[in-house]
């Protein structure tokens, strides 16, 4: 059967195009990444090694290559290949200009010469170097632009420190665009704040888009975005560190938004200028129809080649001289962070496709991207105003241009008016400002708004006249500016703004209040103010959670917390401080809160209490878990807290935990006291019990009792024996000298786990097909197996695993289904399971909910939460085993199975 299934799986569909084009597979290619044609039409790929990338990125393994393949008669197809480089590591970039090849070879940009023309690099340099290089977000995209300079990008935690041929310096742990001249001079950064910044395009007027993955985190499934990069921009993911650059205010939006698709290679096609993405994903190649918005563009996006076969992952996508397009696809070694699943012999080779029109276009080729290098600042003016000579111009930085470009930014159009506020920036004066505060006063989109305010500030210096126009743009534009320059902003000048009837401006003056941490008392009035408010709005409540974290180390404002403790969204920003010791002045009001009326309050001081560890209320906490009166979650929370120092529990306890560990309880409960119990210390009967209780629950696995059953005796061993029966199934390496300890039949059913795993995938894949979406939803939420209370879909559900509102269009059916069947065997991105073993001894695990310098906060799969400081970490490591639980198939029938298979693969 598991041959039968290897095999399906290797004769799975080749991918299909749309009406009006072919595809056809025309080389064979292992592993191909990215790749680039030289003059000639020869085309360059590099290669992955297959093996893992994170590993061989920190490590520098070169295992990678670049292999040249020839299409020799014109037909379409490359009949010949050969490697042209070896020894690289991980390469994700690669580009083409006058006789050399560049390509990503972290923490290097380096050119590969051919200098006796027999088909491999004779010489090796190097232009640029101090890429990071730790995981998929390093050194990417590499592509030379009309301008005729070096376009690269790179993504976050890896940044970069650079030294360019020149002796510039430039460093920064966000991801950026940045760009040199083809010896590697001249280094500077575009755009910076992404997580993970893939490849960029040119179009006609010199605007550049790029492919960005973790745009956002994801919010309804949405995740990833195409982007319209511009000079100064700031993108929303990751905080900007480094070298300093302007802030102009908001982050810049999307053209267009994706679930986590992971976007990837990236062309604009001169025969018809469409644009065309690689979504590694989902499996396809989609094509994205531009139209003008403003100074941007809004993008259209409809399916362009796809394939239901899940080792089908394209890479890259390129265009020839012909017209038709190539996609890489690089097969399913890549299986870090991906939903690729892993329960195969081999991965699948991938290989290279060619996608053609069936018939040749009618009419005129797309406009080429552009920007007129060489010429003088006079010829170039009269090109104006199009945007490309502005462009152009900003390149020159020539003073005598600015006149020109004031011109077009208060006649042109939009696009123009974008380009001319580039331009002013490197060209303009004093002069310039009237212009480009009469464009702010004009209510400008947020693109030329961040074009116009990158200008004021670049060709101000700080020096702002007193007569500024009373437009909020404008106020917000002197704000953000002089914050940013000589003498600097006074806080008496923020505070009217504080509390502007404009949303903009106030956010504006929010976000430099926040980074001002000398500012308390600035802070403090505004917190005072609100606080003394009768009703507060939800703008209130965030406002104040925000200031309260970004000032808690202010004693004035600590006293002021600590009086408005009897307030649950106060309590809440509590339980994220990441202060060294909690605050004396908060303890009398947390104490008060955990007596409050309000069940609400008396909940989240609770919480606030076990989230940050602290010891100072056990009586009252015992209190509370004792009362039967007291609302489970309060009780469960008390209990989490007390457990730590107190592992031994009360017989009352003791029941109320057993009690709701049973099956049929609604799921959070069950989860809550299941984690309870395995950080108690039980006794070998009670562990009997346990697992008896537990014993086929698709909810909570045996996994959570291992450290106790290590020093089990024989009734609790016998449950367990029972339990891998049942199918639960440990790992040899996770049992331990444990193993030893079972029966022999036990022993024979892990020693085979791989291969059952590999039949249960082939006994389970027909449920694939044929089931009911609707009847799948409530499967879904219904308490059977309770998805719903971990994973969320649309506005429904939990917060604990990941977002699976567009899970059916960035997983196949088969990658699904061994998500489910073997939880462990690949995780999402963002959801990887961590333990934490503290100086003091204790044992805890979860997913990263939150982490800064100083603490990292860990949720489990009940959704509470505990702050653990890292100065009393003895370590922190990536777990192997999932907090999803496994044996959800032996808890439905096939039919209900079935149903929840198609209502996942339906949401799209």
């Amino acid at each position: 059967m598991m041959i039968a299934w290897i095999l399906a799986a290797l004769l799975a569909q080749d991918p299909t195009a749309p009406q009006g084009w072919t595809i056809r597979k025309v080389a064979e290619s292992t592993f191909p990444m990215f790749a680039t044609f030289d003059d000639r039409g020869r085309l360059y790929v590099t290669e992955s090694s297959g093996g893992d990338l994170y590993l061989e990125l920190q490590n520098r393994v070169r295992g990678c290559r670049i292999r040249r393949f020839e299409d020799r008669d014109g037909d379409g197809v490359f009949e010949t290949s050969t490697v042209f480089a070896e020894g690289l590591a991980p390469s994700m970039g690669i580009a083409w200009r006058d006789g050399k090849i560049y390509a990503a070879d972290p923490p290097d940009v380096a050119t590969y010469e051919d200098l006796d023309d027999d088909g491999k690099a004779d010489r090796r340099r190097v232009i640029l170097t101090g890429f990071g290089h730790r995981d998929n977000g390093s050194l990417h995209g590499l592509v030379f632009g009309p301008d005729g300079l070096l376009y690269m990008t790179t993504g976050e935690p890896d940044g970069y420190t650079l030294t360019g041929r020149d002796g510039k310096k430039l460093s920064g742990v966000s991801g950026a665009l940045l760009r040199c001249r083809p010896d590697g001079s001249d280094v500077e950064v575009i755009a910076r704040g992404f997580e993970n910044l893939v490849e960029v395009v040119f179009l006609p007027g010199g605007d550049i888009l790029g492919t960005c993955n973790w745009y956002q985190k994801p919010e309804g499934g949405i995740r990833d975005a195409i982007v319209h990069l511009v000079d100064g921009g700031l993108y929303p993911y990751c905080p900007d560190q480094g070298t300093a650059y302007p802030v102009t205010g908001e982050v810049l939006p999307p053209l267009a938004l994706f679930p986590a698709v992971a976007l990837s290679g990236f062309v604009r096609s001169d025969a018809d200028g469409s644009l065309y993405s690689a979504q590694h994903n989902t499996r396809q190649v989609v094509r994205h129809v531009l139209t003008r918005k403003g100074s941007t563009y809004a993008a259209e996006s409809v399916d362009f080649v796809r394939s239901e076969n899940p080792d089908f992952h394209p890479s890259d996508v390129l265009e020839d001289r012909d017209g038709s397009l190539l996609v890489l696809d690089t097969g399913a070694w890549y299986v870090q962070h991906c939903p690729t699943g892993r329960i195969r012999k081999s991965p699948a080779p991938g290989g290279i496709w060619r996608v053609r029109p069936t018939a040749k276009p009618a009419g005129k080729r797309a406009e080429p991207a552009r920007i007129p290098v060489g010429l003088s600042p006079e010829l170039l003016q009269k090109w104006l105003p199009d945007p490309a000579a502005s462009r152009a111009l900003a390149r020159l930085a020539k003073p005598e241009a600015a006149a020109a470009l004031v011109d077009v930014l208060n006649t042109g159009d939009a696009p123009q008016r974008l380009a001319a506020a580039e331009a002013l920036a490197t060209c303009g004066g004093a002069d310039s400002l009237p212009a480009i505060w009469a464009a702010l006063a004009a209510d400008p989109d947020p693109f030329l708004e961040h074009a116009l305010i990158h200008a004021a500030l670049r060709v101000s210096k700080g020096q702002l006249p007193s007569d500024l126009p009373a437009h909020p743009r404008v106020r917000k534009a002197a704000l953000l500016i002089r914050d940013q320059t000589a003498p600097g902003l006074r806080p008496e000048e923020l505070l009217p703004h504080l509390g502007s009837a404009d949303a903009d401006l106030r956010r504006a003056a929010l976000r430099i209040l926040q980074k001002h941490r000398d500012w308390a008392p600035l802070a403090l009035k505004v917190v005072d103010e609100r606080l003394q408010k009768a009703e507060l709005g939800d703008d209130d409540r965030a406002l104040l959670r925000t200031l309260i974290l970004a000032f808690q180390s202010d004693a004035g404002l600590q006293r002021k917390v600590g009086a408005a403790l009897d307030r649950a969204f106060v309590l809440e920003a509590v339980a994220e401080t990441t202060l060294p010791r909690f605050p004396e002045t908060w303890k009398p009001g947390l104490a008060a809160a955990l007596t409050h009326q309000d069940p609400d309050v008396r909940f989240r001081a609770v919480r606030a209490v076990a989230t940050l560890g602290l010891v100072d209320h056990d009586a009252l906490l015992t209190e509370l878990s004792a009362n039967p009166a007291e609302a489970a979650a309060t009780r469960f929370e008390a209990l989490r807290s007390l457990i730590g120092r107190r592992p031994v529990l009360s017989s009352a306890a003791l029941d109320f935990l057993l009690n709701r560990v049973a099956a049929g309880a609604d799921a959070l409960p069950r989860l809550a006291a299941a984690e309870i119990l395995r950080r108690a210390t039980l006794d070998d009967a009670v562990l009997a019990r346990v697992l008896k209780a537990i014993r086929g629950d698709s909810l909570i696995a045996p996994s959570l009792f291992l450290p106790g059953l290590a020093r089990a005796g024989a009734p609790a061993l016998d449950e367990a024996a029972q339990s891998i029966r049942q199918g639960w199934r440990p790992s040899v390496a996770e049992l331990g000298p444990l193993l030893e300890r079972l029966p022999g039949d036990v022993r024979a059913l892990l020693r085979n786990a791989a291969e059952e795993q590999s039949a249960k995938l082939a006994q389970f894949e027909p449920l694939l097909k044929g089931g009911d979406a609707a009847r799948g939803r409530e499967v879904f939420y219904g308490k059977k197996v309770a998805c719903g209370t971990c994973h969320r879909v649309g506005s429904e559900g939990g917060r604990v695993g990941p977002d699976l509102t567009k899970v059916g269009a960035i997983r196949a059916g088969r990658d699904l289904l061994e998500s489910i069947l073997v939880p462990s065997s690949t995780f999402a991105q963002g959801y990887e399971p961590y333990l934490a073993l503290s100086k003091d001894g204790a044992v805890y695990s979860g997913l990263i909910a939150r982490q800064s310098p100083d603490a990292v906060t860990l949720r489990d799969a009940a959704g509470a939460e505990v702050q653990l400081r890292r100065d009393r970490l003895e370590q922190l490591k990536r777990a192997e085993k999932s907090i999803m639980p496994e044996g959800l198939e032996r808890a439905l029938s096939p039919d209900e199975f079935r149903d929840l298979l198609a209502f996942l693969q339906g949401l799209k």
